[in-house]
């Protein structure tokens, strides 16, 4: 290959000198379409042309029920031949085989007439004597054939069971017409013409080339070989390897070269071949292009094959091929046709080749067409006759016999030489030239269209482009005739740009050779992928994951390669079946091998050494490879997860078996991976310190793994996607258990409301099954839908979309719909499904085309932009001792009264429920795990006490833990340190006794048998408690402990109601005090140090002599209060200043027996009460060393004060959060400012090429430009202008979702022309206010801001004024906000002002934009076109109107190069369909291009009042000389329209709906709809006479109203009438002063005509007529000018005096000719001044 043949894709995209050549190509080849179509349209319009089409239907009446056999045309004459079946009659006669018919135009209609036999050539005698004698002998007679061949006739009859047991009746046709019969031995006579008009060569020795693959060699082109299994077709002599262009499978795999018969020939630039492989009964028959070299098997040239005209190709029964490499068949073609015969139509134009079929007697017509060198839809039938006049009989004969016979009548262009010569003859240029070198000159010139319109284009194809074009001006010398210079011209450019381009083809050229490549890669990649794979033999885990993601990522790729050009479809089809089914088989194996007892064990090794890694590092840098190691076990173990879901395993048993040992792994790992964190910080690294909140690695596998993974909304959204998959999963296989239907519904609920935490957002789940699925389906799909938008490479994309298992649990869902019946829902999912991929593929191809490789910056036009990633949420967080609302990428901060969360400080930091700076969450889990089983009694109690022997509490705590996600447990870690907490708890409980009550709730036990009952209440209760304790010794459980409990705790209840001070668990104490009881004996416990500690106090005291004076300060006391604090405050005081190791609940049991030792009897208890728990793994403040040394009352009262206050207080924090939150975003309105493009948007060329350099220019200016360019003085404005239904808020809204920005979109209608202020206050009405208040709220976000604007017409010009200093320099604006004034400082930020609006107001009017504003604008109407871009634009019209029109709907969903080929050819460009890429029928072409042919002429007028309406809207009022236009030409126009065409409407019919259309639109405007209808019948050139006299007198008085002014200022508007009466006499003066002007002339002669009259003499009628058709234009000038200036001077006299004053400034311009001293203007000031005191009147007469 030549080193240019080896330039890659990306030169091809780099380079845009091909793109522009081709351009240039392309316009040569529109402009030589249309000089074309122009030369063929002057040659039919002299030459005539005919269209085959059918004409008229007749029917033929037999006498007998027949079969019809054929028809042949003799003359005027039709015979038509049939078989009769007559059943008993014997004899047949000749009316029994043959009839006569002649054709009969009775007033347009023709008719098909009988004609008898008599005189005619069926009455002769000798042919009726060889009839007879024909049906005597051979009783199997029947008639097979009859036709006409020269100047003879053939009926062919049928007389034995061989095709060649004939017998041939003929008969002569003589010069006049005459015939005549001959004999019956005609067979001799009979020429069949040759179904090959070519020789076919058999391959020889001499042709074979040996090698590793020999071939045989046919012309150095092609190379042939049918050996090792295939038949073989290559362009390259290379025998060292068999990959070719082509291949089939042959049935012997071990034949050599030359077993195979092989024929072949050459046909212009095709090679035919036929070949047989050895042992094989078929033929194959294939064509080469030698051109294209493409090969096409095509195994209907086995019996006819002939050449088409001019060397164009080849044809052949069902089909033809061009050298173009065009080709197309039919298959509804009859089997075993031969050729018949070849008709030329007279002007060499047509071309029709007829096949016929001897067996069934069938004939099939095919019209060919040079100039446009196509076939025509075959004719098929069992009969057909052509005349003298191209008039052809066709018919189909029925199956059954009949005596009514269907026939058509087609009108062709296929007369006879005969009749063609008596046609007239033309003379001029195209009659020298002659029609037939017309039609060979066009249809070469349309050759050299087709090959600029070829869209592979190769040098080959420019070689000849270039050749065929010279070729062109050599053959055709009248080329050269002035008159059809253009055409020559064009010719000469069309050479000369073709050799500029041959330079850049190989760019073209170099994709199908990747594309090839490509697939060649895939295959091979393929096949070393089911190596490894289809024998499933791995030895690990990792193997068959590693397998699975390899398929899986395979096929993306796949996918990927469909969008290829060029690429086998075929095969990728085949690939991806070959790997679905070893998919199947690989996922079974893995299933099976998962469930081994070793299967994890590499795993488990791996965690064991890892543990012993962790042990022996002394440094973090030893550490680092070991937290390495473990996240890739992670990830391992992520994917083994991940692949498990995607496995479809029928054995649930042996997914959860495989489930849970993949958990128990995951448990395993989490432990090492937080020894691992210990580790790291018992070594004195901070970066050792997991951070909270960590990912979580175990997708599925538990709700707990989940929410530490949802560390970002979008986390959290596919996080809960996933866990819903599963959550279905359980639904769909216990829906038919009620039981479990609801918990499964009230987990739902549960997993919904802690996502949302994260969210906070609140979805409700409690629906019944079908809103159940629909729902679920729904939130797949939302997080599928981000998924989309975040892939970065097709593959990928299509990887997820075929093989993630959100996708296969989604159509499980539609499934299940579709069950139910609920097809709706069904197909819903379907649709959002295939949406979310198609908007994933256009936000992918946005990232290839216009993000930069990491997505951070997105061009536009020709600048980059940095793109805000940070999604639009309302967040609440603490700011400099306040919490405040802010909105995310923006400077949104707003502080929230102090009194919202007054008292929630301690709170702010707190991040988890179940965990503070006092509590640990492994303690809370486990004090919580204690509480609910104490609240069970001894039964609970007994369960925990159970586990802790058995060695099940660990298993129990996890089982605790795991649905309670919110509170943050990772498995493994802190499960595992509450089961230890736990255990030592319970070691204590039992060991502490009574002392397991905290000291205040034993207090307010004490104190209330101590204040509140006698010695008898106490007793008795004493007595109730023994009688409790004994019944449920005996005999169990007793409600009469329930009913006890009550009774104390309502007392209690009520002492701390009294008593503040000994506020605590009322339940608590009151059990404590029923089990105190349990013995009978009324004493109470404490502990032993607490007895020491007041001992030692006591004894200082008495040390010290100090007893008294604490005596005195408790007689001092009033009250039981008093003493407690007093000896809670000698206990603190001494046990500080001793250091004596005292707890708080020492302190309060000692001052507690201090306080109450005389009413109360105490005894003392040595139990040890403190615990340590080692090994833990969690990180706390309170854990040191992995140590937690706790008292075990002291974790209680800690533990029960943290869960009965803090706990709740944390809830109710978050609840006021979520409450203000969602209060906040309804006020705030934040979704309005999420900017979404429609799903219909797509970016087409003119968004590209045009409209994003125009905003992409005008934002740098505004928000700055990424990289070292960027401006530091922003400033400035986007102003579009345009026409409602361009796109313009969709268009901006795309830029600003592409950015990333805020889209604070303001509806100028709803602010309304009264509103002049920014302050929302000053609204009139509430929709002026809100939208007053976005504006406002825009200014508060600052930065990261799109500001846009929309229909500012409606709007006062003084309200825009507001921003006209933050659209400069200075980039500041004063707004209102909360009520109070502030000024904004835009310098530096992202903010943006985009306005748009109509160039005219609701009224009609013309709006104006203020000039200060304007001038710091930059202003576009994207209703008007660009210089150079006028084809992109109205092609976005036909683009815009795709899918409002149902016939043309289905273009918009595929290849666009469609639609641009469909409009060429609904432009006249004879371009074979061939050419689409979609697979049309040439009826739907047709439909499809009649719809766009109506279109077309509707975008021609919508084109026509766009411009119209755009010049308009930019004409200043004082210099129009016509109404303003107001009709407009929108793409919503067009739509409207074009979804009204149908393809048989009539061209009158599309002038109403235009019309109609048009003038429903004129109804809407205020004022003005007659002169706007008027101007568009001028556009579109259809006014009538009436009309454009009625238009002209609109015009008139317009012009004439406009002089007149507003009729404020009379003066004003009488001098102007004046000054305008002046210059028209003025103007007169110089056209009678022009040189041979005979102006004055014609009037006096004029004028003695009228004296002439006046005086009776008579002049001619003519003269009279024109005299007065000038004196009549003469008075209503002169009307027009002096009846305004005289009724204004009739009205006010008082305007006299300054009236003269005026005039006397009225002057001749100098140099202005005067044919009298005095003009009339000056003779009327003169007059005026004299008569200044007459009267009006008198003023008037003179």
């Amino acid at each position: 290959m030549s080193e240019m043949e080896n330039v890659d894709n990306e030169a091809v995209a780099q380079g845009g000198s091909y793109e522009l050549i081709q351009r240039r190509l392309q316009g040569l080849g529109e402009d030589l379409t249309g000089q074309l179509k122009q030369l063929n349209d002057d040659r039919i319009s002299l030459f005539g042309s005919t269209d085959m089409k059918v004409e008229a239907r007749v029917r033929v009446r037999t006498e007998h029920n027949c079969v019809a056999r054929d028809i042949a045309a003799i003359g005027e004459l039709l015979l038509f031949g049939y078989n009769v079946f007559l059943g008993l009659k014997r004899n047949i006669t000749v009316a029994d085989v043959f009839s006569l018919h002649k054709l009969v135009d009775n007033n347009g209609e023709l008719e098909m007439v009988d004609v008898p036999f008599a005189g005619s050539f069926l009455d002769d005698a000798d042919f009726i004597r060889d009839f007879d004698e024909l049906y005597t002998y051979y009783k199997k007679t029947f008639l097979a054939h009859v036709y006409r061949q020269g100047s003879k006739v053939f009926a062919v009859f049928q007389i034995g069971e061989r095709l060649d047991d004939i017998r041939v009746f003929q008969w002569g046709i003589s010069a006049d017409g005459e015939v005549r019969y001959i004999d019956n031995r005609g067979e001799r006579n009979i020429k069949q013409p040759e179904n090959f008009d070519f020789e076919w060569q058999k391959v020889s020795r001499e042709q074979q080339e040996t090698g590793k693959h020999p071939h045989y060699n046919l012309f150095d082109t092609l190379f042939v070989e049918a050996i090792n299994g295939s038949l073989t077709l290559k362009v390259e002599n290379n025998t060292e390897d068999g990959q070719g262009i082509y291949s089939e499978e042959v049935d012997d795999a071990h034949q050599s070269l030359d077993d195979a018969e092989i024929h072949y020939a050459k046909v212009g630039e095709l090679i035919l071949l036929k070949i047989k492989p050895y042992r094989e009964q078929q033929t194959r028959h294939l064509i080469f292009n030698c051109k294209t070299q493409e090969v096409l098997r095509q195994d209907a040239i086995e019996h006819a094959c002939v050449q088409l005209p001019e060397d164009h190709g080849i044809i052949f029964p069902g089909g033809y091929y061009l050298q173009s490499g065009e080709n197309k068949s039919f298959d509804d073609s009859a089997e075993d046709l031969q050729l018949h015969r070849v008709v030329k139509s007279p002007n060499g134009e047509d071309f029709l080749y007829i096949f016929y079929e001897p067996n069934e007697g069938q004939y099939a017509l095919f019209g060919y067409n040079l100039i446009t060198r196509t076939l025509q839809n075959p004719i098929y039938g069992h009969g057909q006759s052509l005349a003298n006049n191209g008039r052809a009989v066709v018919f189909n004969a029925e199956s059954e016999p009949s005596r009514i016979h269907a026939m058509q009548i087609w009108q062709t262009p296929f007369c006879s030489e005969e009749y063609a010569s008596e046609q007239p003859t033309e003379s001029g240029l195209f009659g020298k030239i002659g029609n037939p070198e017309l039609v060979r000159g066009i249809s070469d010139l349309y050759g050299v269209v087709k090959l600029i319109n070829v869209k592979t284009p190769s040098v080959h194809h420019f070689n000849d482009l270039v050749k065929e074009s010279a070729q062109l001006l050599d053959k055709y010398h009248w080329l050269t005739d002035p008159q059809l210079s253009a055409l020559s011209e064009l010719i000469k450019q069309v050479i000369n740009t073709s050799e500029l381009v041959l330079d850049e083809f190989e760019k073209v050229a170099s994709i199908k050779a990747a594309s090839d490549q490509v697939m060649l890669e895939a295959s091979q990649k393929q096949e070393e992928i089911i190596k490894r794979c289809e024998k499933a033999s791995f030895d690990s885990a990792e193997g068959y994951v590693q397998g699975l993601t390899d398929l899986a990522a395979f096929k993306g790729e796949l996918i990927s390669h469909k969008d290829l050009k060029y690429i086998d479809l075929t095969q990728i089809e085949t690939m991806e079946a070959e790997l679905e089914a070893l998919t199947l088989t690989l996922s079974q194996a893995t299933a099976d091998f998962l469930q081994k007892d070793q299967a994890l064990k590499p795993y488990q090794d791996k965690i064991e050494q890892l543990e012993k890694d962790i042990a022996s590092s002394e440094s973090i840098t030893a550490l680092k490879p070991i937290r390495a190691a473990i996240d890739e076990q992670v990830q391992g173990l992520e994917l083994l997860n991940h692949t498990m879901l995607s496995l479809n395993i029928e054995d649930s048993r042996q997914r959860t078996r495989i489930l849970e040992d993949i958990s128990t792994v995951f448990s395993q790992i989490n432990r090492v991976k937080a020894s691992a964190d210990l580790a790291a910080k018992n070594v004195g690294s901070e970066e050792a310190r997991a951070e909270f909140g960590a990912r979580f690695k175990l997708l599925g596998q538990s709700v707990t793994s989940a929410l530490n993974a949802s560390d970002t909304p979008q986390a959290c959204d596919q996080q809960l996607s996933t866990l819903l998959i599963q959550l279905e999963e359980l639904e769909s296989q216990f829906s038919d258990y009620d039981e479990f239907y609801q918990e499964i519904l009230a987990k739902r609920d549960e997993i919904y409301d802690n996502f949302e935490q994260h969210k906070q957002q609140l979805m409700d789940a409690q629906q019944r099954r079908c809103l159940n699925l629909k729902t679920a389906a729904d939130r797949i799909l939302e997080g599928i839908n981000r998924r989309s938008q975040d892939f970065n490479d097709v593959n990928k994309l299509n990887s997820y979309f075929a093989a993630d298992p959100m996708m296969a649990k989604l159509r499980q869902l539609t499934e299940q719909l579709r069950d139910l019946d609920d097809n709706v829902r069904a197909d819903d999912i379907d649709a959002q499904l295939k949406n979310a991929k198609e908007q994933g593929i256009r936000a992918l191809r946005d990232k290839t085309d216009i993000y930069s490789a990491d997505g951070s910056l997105v061009k536009i036009g020709e600048h980059q932009f940095s793109v805000n990633r940070q999604k639009l949420e309302l967040t609440l967080l603490p700011r400099e001792q306040a919490m405040v609302l802010h909105i995310s990428g923006t400077d949104y901060f707003e502080p929230l009264a102090p009194e919202f969360f007054a008292g929630t400080e301690h709170l702010w930091q707190q991040e988890l429920i179940s965990e503070s700076s006092e509590v640990y969450r492994g303690e809370y889990l486990a004090a919580s795990i204690l509480f609910e089983a104490e609240a069970k009694g001894s039964t609970g109690i007994g369960t925990l006490l159970n586990a802790a022997k058995e060695n099940t509490l660990t298993e129990l705590v996890r089982k605790a833990a795991e649905p309670r996600y919110q509170e943050g447990y990772d498995k493994g870690v802190h499960d595992a340190d509450a089961s230890l907490i736990l255990t030592e708890l319970l070691t204590l409980r039992e060991s502490v006794g009574l002392l397991a009550y905290a000291a205040a709730e034993r207090r307010l036990a004490w104190v209330y048998m101590a204040t509140k009952l006698n010695d008898q209440a106490r007793q008795q209760l004493v007595s109730r408690c023994h009688n409790l304790y004994l019944m449920e010794q005996t005999f169990g459980s007793s409600e009469l402990r329930a009913q006890l409990s009550n009774e104390l705790a309502q007392a209690l209840t009520a002492l701390t109601a009294e008593q503040n001070w000994l506020a605590c668990d009322s339940g608590l104490a009151a059990d404590y005090l029923i089990n105190e009881f349990a013995d009978g004996k009324q004493q109470y416990v404490l502990r032993e140090a607490a007895q020491s500690l007041v001992n030692q106090l006591q004894n200082q005291l008495k040390h010290k002599s100090l007893e008294q004076q604490l005596q005195s300060a408790l007689a001092g006391c009033s009250s039981l209060e008093q003493k407690m604090k007093l000896h809670l405050a000698w206990l603190t005081s001494f046990a500080g200043h001793q250091g004596v190791d005292a707890d708080q609940e020492l302190i309060l049991e000692g001052a507690s027996l201090m306080t109450l030792t005389e009413q109360l009897k105490f005894y003392d208890s040595s139990a040890n009460t403190s615990g340590t728990v080692k090994g833990l793994l969690g990180q706390h403040g309170r854990i040191k060393e992995r140590v937690l040394a706790f008292n075990y009352q002291e974790f209680i009262a800690r533990l029960r004060n943290f869960a009965n206050e803090q706990v709740p207080a944390f809830t109710r924090f978050h609840q006021m959060k979520q409450q203000i939150l969602t209060e906040q975003r309804q006020r705030l309105r934040l979704q309005e400012f999420k900017p979404g493009a429609l799903s219909s948007f797509v970016r087409n060329k003119l968004i590209n090429d045009v409209y994003f350099p125009i905003i992409g220019t005008n934002l740098a200016k505004q928000i700055g430009a990424a990289g070292n360019n960027k401006r530091s003085d922003l400033m400035g404005l986007l102003l579009m202008i345009s026409p409602p239904g361009y796109g313009k808020t969709t268009l901006i809204e795309y830029v600003a979702s592409k950015l990333g920005m805020t889209f604070v979109k303001v509806n100028c209608p709803s602010i309304g022309h009264e509103q002049l202020s920014l302050d929302p206050a000053q609204a009139n009405n509430s929709t002026a206010r809100s939208e007053v208040e976005k504006i406002n709220l825009a200014f508060e976000m600052g930065n990261n801001v799109m500001l846009y604007l929309d229909d500012i017409q409606h709007t006062n010009p003084e309200f825009l004024q507001k921003f006209i200093s933050l659209c400069d320099g200075s980039r500041r604006v004063d707004g209102v906000w909360n009520g109070e004034s502030k000024t904004y400082d835009m310098r530096g930020k992202k903010f943006a002002v985009v306005m748009a609006g109509n160039p005219y107001t609701e009224s009609g009017e013309a709006f104006t934009i203020p000039d200060m504003l304007a001038n710091r604008a930059d202003i576009y109407n994207l209703g008007d076109t660009l210089s150079g871009r006028e084809h992109e634009f109205s092609l976005s019209f036909i683009e815009n109107s795709l899918t409002s029109n149902s016939y043309i709907a289905p273009l918009a969903t595929r290849d666009m190069d469609d639609l641009y080929q469909l409009v060429k050819m609904a432009d006249g460009e004879p371009l074979p369909i061939t050419e689409l890429k979609h697979g049309y029928s040439q009826a739907e072409v047709n439909e499809i291009i009649a719809v766009i042919q109506r279109i077309r002429k509707i975008q021609q007028t919508v084109l026509k009042a766009n411009e119209q309406y755009i010049a308009s809207a930019a004409q200043d009022d004082k210099y129009r000389v016509e109404p303003p236009f107001k009709l407009q030409g929108s793409y919503r126009n067009m739509n409207k329209m074009a979804e009204k065409v149908v393809p048989v409407m009539t061209d009158e019919e599309l002038e109403l709906l235009i019309a109609d259309h048009y003038r429903g639109e004129a109804q809407t405007l205020t004022v003005g709809a007659e002169e706007n209808l008027l101007k568009l019948a001028e556009l579109r050139e259809t006014l009538t006479d009436e009309q454009e006299q009625r238009w002209q007198q609109i015009k008139n008085d317009y012009v004439r109203h406009q002089n007149l002014g507003s009729g404020d200022d009379p003066l004003a508007s009488i001098a102007s009438q004046i000054s305008l009466l002046q210059q028209g006499l003025g103007q007169i003066g110089s056209a009678l002063e022009q040189p041979k002007s005979d102006g004055l002339d014609q009037i006096s002669q004029s004028l003695s005509a009228l004296t002439s009259q006046l005086n009776g003499q008579k002049t001619e009628a003519g003269n009279n007529a024109e005299l007065e058709k000038t004196l009549a234009i003469f008075s209503e000038k002169m009307e027009a000018f002096l009846t305004p200036l005289v009724t204004t001077l009739q009205n006010n006299q008082a305007l006299d005096s300054a009236l003269v004053e005026t005039l006397k400034t009225l002057e001749v311009k100098p140099g202005q000719p005067v044919r009298s001293a005095t003009s009339e203007i000056q003779k009327i000031s003169r007059e005026l001044v004299q008569d200044r005191e007459n009267s009006s009147d008198e003023l008037i007469q003179d």
